[in-house]
């Protein structure tokens, strides 16, 4: 467990070879829930300059329990990835000796913006709303997901549904809440879009997250979203401008979601003249 999990932690900074020509970056790295081992399967996105140009791929990652290391596949790269500083990449057919680096800039993602004339019309990158930020302890409280109603009996990807569950707010305490979900898959880039409500007797809010999920149906299978809150009143007032995050378990049968509150950009503007 320590070796995936030590793993998983050098996949967020970038490797790169002697020389500096080669380097791999792991943007996006989501578990996918298939299976009862925890993080036994990643998807996500990579990105590698050799020599100068940036290039984005899709990857996709499965642990070898024997050998202790990922097996990550993409378009153009295969690699195994394990607890340790090196890594050998097979490249179009060559082998290229890499380094995990932590004081290596990430790399931007390639500009896929095209001009005019070429008669293609420009493309430019999706936000979304997932962040790094360590989460607080004065909001918290959860749901079962395995205890939606849906508002109507097929439970696809576009759907409406309502689960009750408890939110704990320091200073006020637990008190019963209703969360409401709308959610929206894309069939390009994976993005799965949903919609919040979180309903209670001292206060509400309502908040939007768009994240990269794997998954198929109205249930989540990424290890947590991120809901960026814009309204909120009562108790809760003051989330907006912040984050409420979901981290979902689908192993255990009734598959329990925790909440937690994350520090965002708040609800002032800083620079913006308006």
């Amino acid at each position: 467990m320590a070796a995936k999990r030590n793993t998983r932690q050098k996949m967020k900074s970038p490797y790169v070879s002697v020389s500096d020509n080669f380097v791999l970056d792991f943007s996006v790295s989501k578990a996918v829930a298939r299976s009862a081992p925890k993080n036994a399967t990643l998807e996500g996105i990579l990105l590698y300059k050799f020599p100068t140009t940036v290039v984005e791929e899709t990857f996709k990652a499965s642990w070898d329990v024997a050998q202790q290391y990922y097996h990550v596949v993409s378009r153009s790269i295969s690699v195994a990835i394990g607890d340790n500083e090196k890594i050998n990449v097979t490249y179009n057919g060559k082998v290229y000796t890499l380094y995990n680096d932590v004081s290596q800039s990430h790399l931007m993602k390639p500009n896929k913006k095209t001009v005019i004339e070429s008669g293609i019309c420009t493309k430019n990158d999706i936000y979304s709303t997932d962040v790094d930020t360590k989460a607080l302890t004065t909001l918290s409280g959860g749901y079962n997901g395995s205890g939606f109603i849906f508002s109507s009996a097929d439970a696809d990807s576009e759907q409406e549904a309502l689960v009750g569950g408890k939110i704990f707010i320091n200073g006020v305490g637990t008190v019963d809440a209703t969360f409401s979900f709308k959610s929206v898959r894309y069939a390009e880039g994976s993005f799965f879009e949903e919609h919040l409500q979180i309903l209670s007797s001292v206060g509400a809010l309502v908040a939007e997250a768009l994240y990269v999920d794997y998954g198929t149906g109205f249930t989540s299978t990424a290890d947590s979203a991120d809901f960026l809150v814009h309204t909120s009143f009562g108790e809760l007032r003051n989330t907006k401008g912040h984050y409420i995050r979901i981290t979902f378990n689908n192993t255990t049968p009734c598959k329990p979601r925790t909440i937690s509150f994350v520090p965002g950009f708040g609800p002032d503007t800083k620079n913006a003249i308006l």
